[in-house]
Parts: structure tokens; C-alpha cells; sequence
């Protein structure tokens, strides 16, 4: 059996409206006008940013980086002896948060169900047959003889036969990208089978790309939990 491993970076979620690092401060400040009071806690980041400008008079930095501005409060936080403060964390996750679409199906009752099973936006197909193609899941439309009558929905999302490929994602993002697909699956549709996400490989590292389980690691973490290695210069000090 063939085993393939994607590797995902920014560049995979950003078409679906994630912020990355260049525009990651210019679309916080987007999210704290949109409510103030909800995102009150933004304030004390953009305080940290106005005290680095000062350091523009010493150093060649770019305060609309968030990398860069980690970068330069840890570098205190490592001569300190103090840790990065935890609200640095829930500002990257509540932005991450706020920009990451739902997914839901569209008029999965038509004749259009192939192209709406993510819903009417193309983008969001595209990218749920990507996962749709590494968990190995069909969509089947003529009902489940296991699945509950009436069915709520035409379709039902089985596990297909066995592949010649065993597929495992690695992802540099924080997002919830791909678990988001996985949660349209079991929130809209019967599942004839189990589908998850596991971190862990089976026994002997066998591969569960065919029962409809992805193994999917996230090196930097995740915003849920809330466990996440600040995109700073030094990823040994988290």
C-alpha cells in the first residue's frame, strides 16, 4: 500500500478567509471595531504593539507582522524570565475563530446535491473532497438500509472499499479547517460507519485511511484545546 503524507501551511487555509501572518493584525483590528466590548481584550495587545514602535528607532522590524511582534515580546519575556502572557494566545485564537467559515450543506434535496454537499460556495466543495479524498468517505443517495426511517437527509456518507493509498496530513496551522468538514459530516448527514480524527497511528502504524478515520498531526497546535506554540523565533521556549 502506497503512503502519502500532506503537509499544510498557510497557504492551505487562507483562501477560506484565514488570516496569516503579514495580514494577522490589520484583521484583528477589523474583528475589535466590529464589537469592542466583546474583543475589549484586544486593547492590551495593540498597547504592546504601540510600545514596540518605539524599538523602530533602534531595529528594522515590521509591526504589521505578528510574527515579528511575537518575536520581539518573547525576546523580552526569554531576558525576563517571564513567560508569554496567556492572552497573547486567546488573541491569535479568537481571530483564528472569527474568520473560519461554517460548513453546511446547501440544497442537498436537488439534483445539484453533488455540488452542495459543503454547501453553494465552490471553494468549500473543493476543499471537502480534498478531505472527503484523504478520510475516504462516498456519498451515497439511495439510503442506508442500517440508517434510521424516514432519513432526514437524501444522502448518507459510507466508507468506501479498500485503497491503494494511506493517507496522513501534517498541519503547520493553529485553524480547525479540516475538522470543521468532519463536523458538517456528522452534524447533517448518517454516517454508516465511524468517521474521527486520530492523532495516534493503530497498532504497528497501521493506516486508517479505510475506515474513515484521518490521522492528522498539528505540530504548532491547535486553537481547541487551546494548546498553541506562538509563531515566534523561539518555538523551544513555549
Amino acid at each position: 500500500m502506497k503512503k502519502i503524507l500532506y503537509i499544510l501551511g498557510a497557504g492551505f487555509s487562507a483562501p477560506m478567509g484565514l488570516p496569516v501572518m503579514s495580514n494577522f493584525i490589520s484583521k484583528s483590528k477589523d474583528i475589535f471595531a466590529s464589537d469592542s466590548k466583546k474583543y475589549s481584550h484586544f486593547e492590551e495587545i495593540y498597547k504592546h504593539i504601540n510600545r514596540l514602535s518605539r524599538s523602530k528607532l533602534y531595529l528594522r522590524t515590521d509591526l504589521h507582522n505578528i510574527e515579528e511582534i511575537l518575536s520581539n515580546l518573547e525576546m523580552e519575556s526569554f531576558i525576563s524570565g517571564k513567560p508569554l502572557a496567556d492572552h497573547f494566545h486567546k488573541y491569535i485564537a479568537d481571530v483564528i475563530k472569527f474568520y473560519t467559515p461554517s460548513i453546511a450543506p446547501g440544497r442537498i434535496d436537488s439534483g445539484l446535491w453533488p455540488n452542495e454537499i459543503f454547501g453553494q460556495n465552490p471553494l468549500f466543495l473543493k476543499y471537502g473532497r480534498f478531505v472527503s479524498g484523504v478520510a475516504n468517505w462516498e456519498f451515497i443517495t439511495n439510503g442506508s438500509p442500517s440508517a434510521p426511517q424516514p432519513m432526514t437527509e437524501p444522502l448518507y456518507v459510507g466508507i468506501k472499499g479498500a485503497n491503494q493509498e494511506c493517507y496522513a496530513v501534517i498541519s503547520l496551522n493553529y485553524d480547525l479547517i479540516i475538522e470543521s468538514f468532519f463536523d458538517c459530516v456528522k452534524t447533517h448527514y448518517y454516517v454508516d460507519g465511524k468517521i474521527c480524527i486520530s492523532t495516534k497511528l493503530g497498532k504497528n502504524n497501521e493506516c486508517y485511511a479505510n475506515n474513515g478515520t484521518l490521522y492528522l498531526a498539528k505540530i504548532h497546535g491547535s486553537i481547541e484545546p487551546l494548546n498553541i506554540i506562538p509563531p515566534t523565533w523561539n518555538k523551544t521556549n513555549a
